[in-house]
């Protein structure tokens, strides 16, 4: 990290980060002038713009930080902050894992590693599920790491491992309203999830015969992270019925080999969302 010389306005912006935000980034500004390639004091000014909820603003001052300076892990925490405040969790996925690559102390380690597992969630729950399992036991006992953890594990589907990390989180700190409002979300989703496994098992069972049924199967299946079983629905249907290659889904999309490849190499999030996947951070 460069060095630099004393900067008054800097430290007089620190100490008034907490108590006067406004009168804070009018120091931030003075210090910005004196020192314009200090990456910290826009790192600064950007906690302040956030807590005054100007994230856009929050976001700029960061990205700014971070172009003075990349390696400095203080100032890629503040950038990953402001990614998650505004919403950016493609670029906080990217960032977070370049961020924890350098020096961090163990609480900013924590949130930049908190943030890219929600992050991925959204984009890939396998994904999101490695990493939760690669850093929880750095942190085994924190409530928070845990509930990421369970909802990572939700995304992917696997809806009782995801129960079971959650009640962890809940036996550390049992008053904590959120972990059990996420314990319940889980839980819904659960159900659901296996209603709708449960509906199309029966339905394939009754009429053994249709192709469709077994194909409409297989893909609830498949976007239930049920592979294995996925794929024995879908090759009953094949079998039962080996020219209708291009049968419509429930979606009207096509039910063409790549597609439904993808579905069982990785769970389809949007249906999961509709049953109340909680793949937002915690608040």
């Amino acid at each position: 990290m460069p060095s630099f010389d004393d900067n008054p306005a800097y430290d007089e912006a620190i100490d008034l980060m907490e108590s006067d935000p406004e009168t804070a980034l009018e120091r931030f500004a003075a210090a910005s002038d004196a020192q314009p390639q200090r990456a910290r004091i826009h790192a600064n000014r950007t906690l302040v713009l956030l807590e005054l909820g100007r994230t856009e603003e929050a976001q700029n001052a960061a990205q700014k930080a971070w172009a003075l300076d990349a390696q400095d892990g203080y100032v890629g925490s503040r950038l990953v902050h402001a990614l998650m405040d505004n919403g950016s969790h493609d670029e906080v996925a990217e960032i977070a894992e370049t961020v924890l690559k350098l020096e961090l102390d163990d609480d900013d380690a924590k949130f930049v590693s908190n943030a890219r597992g929600w992050s991925l969630m959204r984009s890939s729950p396998s994904a999101a599920v490695t990493h939760a399992e690669q850093v929880a036991p750095r942190w085994p006992d924190d409530p928070e790491v845990a509930v990421m953890h369970a909802c990572a594990l939700a995304a992917a589907c696997r809806w009782d491992d995801a129960l079971r990390e959650v009640d962890r989180a809940i036996e550390v700190d049992p008053n904590d309203a959120r972990y059990t409002e996420r314990r319940d979300s889980i839980a819904q989703m659960r159900g659901l999830g296996l209603d709708q496994i449960a509906t199309h098992q029966a339905q394939a069972e009754r009429t053994p015969d249709d192709a469709d049924a077994w194909r409409r199967l297989g893909l609830v299946l498949a976007r239930y992270a049920r592979g294995p079983e996925a794929l024995a629905a879908l090759e009953r249907a094949r079998v039962l019925d080996p020219v209708d290659t291009d049968a419509d889904t429930d979606d009207g999309s096509d039910l063409e080999p790549l597609v439904l490849n993808a579905l069982m190499v990785e769970a389809t999030l949007g249906p999961q969302v509709a049953l109340g996947l909680p793949v937002d951070p915690l608040g």
